[in-house]
């Protein structure tokens, strides 16, 4: 069975998006290719930045403050 924040740990998915906007700015040269190249790199470098503590959100997330240890060990039926 998946972990149900398993989408967090896919968010670093920068490169393809960089690889597209880099074609798109081949094809379409001028100032409007540019400022599309702009954003989708901060927003890869922001993905990039953010990635590191969903994944470790993933692999290991935080125990809330009401749960007890006898609690985590039951199986949800």
């Amino acid at each position: 069975m998946l972990p149900p924040r398993l989408g967090y740990a896919l968010i670093a998915q920068g490169g393809l998006a960089l690889c597209l906007v880099a074609e798109y700015g081949m094809l379409v040269p001028g100032g409007l290719s540019r400022r599309v190249l702009d954003v989708v790199v901060m927003g890869a470098v922001v993905n990039e930045l953010l990635a590191g503590q969903a994944f470790q959100y993933v692999v290991d997330p935080p125990r809330s403050m009401s749960e007890t240890p006898a609690d985590s060990d039951k199986v949800a039926a």
